[in-house]
């Protein structure tokens, strides 16, 4: 699940992963590009049960970026890039409920 707090600590959950195509096991942070889009990995899911890279806009509508394939995509070293941000995940990783994102 992929969510935001506001100032008093009101959760609105932004998506929540099924485990299918979207990807599923969400497992540490996202990075927020200038126009409010959320880019992150989730560690299943995807065409091949081997992970996702994915982008959230600013209401929550996911884009699937790369559907890892578990072979030399495996989540290896995938850069995740926009116009002011750039990730290196060392495996596909994302948000965990519980812990807050940067947005």
């Amino acid at each position: 699940m992929v969510f935001k707090l506001d100032s008093v600590g009101n959760e609105t959950v932004l998506h929540s992963f099924t485990g299918g195509a979207d990807g599923g096991t969400p497992r540490a942070g996202v990075i927020r590009d200038s126009a409010g889009s959320l880019y992150g990995t989730a560690r299943d899911g995807g065409t091949a049960n081997a992970g996702v890279v994915f982008k959230l806009d600013s209401i929550g509508n996911e884009t699937v970026l790369h559907s890892f394939t578990g072979g030399a995509d495996g989540g290896s070293r995938t850069r995740v890039s926009s116009a002011t941000r750039t990730a290196t995940f060392t495996e596909p990783l994302t948000m965990v409920a519980g812990r807050r994102a940067p947005v």
